[in-house]
């Protein structure tokens, strides 16, 4: 074999290992990207889901004992709730059932 037919295969093996190499770095990148997006987009939902759940908890200890529903409270919780992530869960609709 000659010199420069072993030395276009050296080239062309770095090549195909340099390329390989971003390659990976991308496909790596854009699945840990995806991941860390879902894990947040799920900390918000969860963080919203606990506010009303404490909101409707403290909400059925004042009602046996009589005592009315805020309208200004109930305002200023929505509000707080709404702020963390979209209104498309479930507990936003039972506290919005409250006003």
């Amino acid at each position: 074999m000659n010199k420069k037919a072993m030395l276009d295969d050296f080239f062309d093996f770095i090549f195909t290992v340099v390329v390989f190499f971003f390659i990976l770095l991308f496909v790596q990148g854009f699945i840990v990207g995806g991941a860390e997006a879902r894990e947040r987009r799920t900390n918000t939902l969860v963080e919203r889901t606990a506010l009303g759940e404490d909101f409707l908890v403290a909400q059925q200890v004042r009602l046996p004992q009589e005592e009315a529903l805020q309208q200004q409270e109930l305002d200023e919780n929505l509000r707080t709730i709404r702020t963390i992530a979209p209104e498309e869960q479930p507990i936003f609709r039972i506290i919005e059932g409250l006003r």
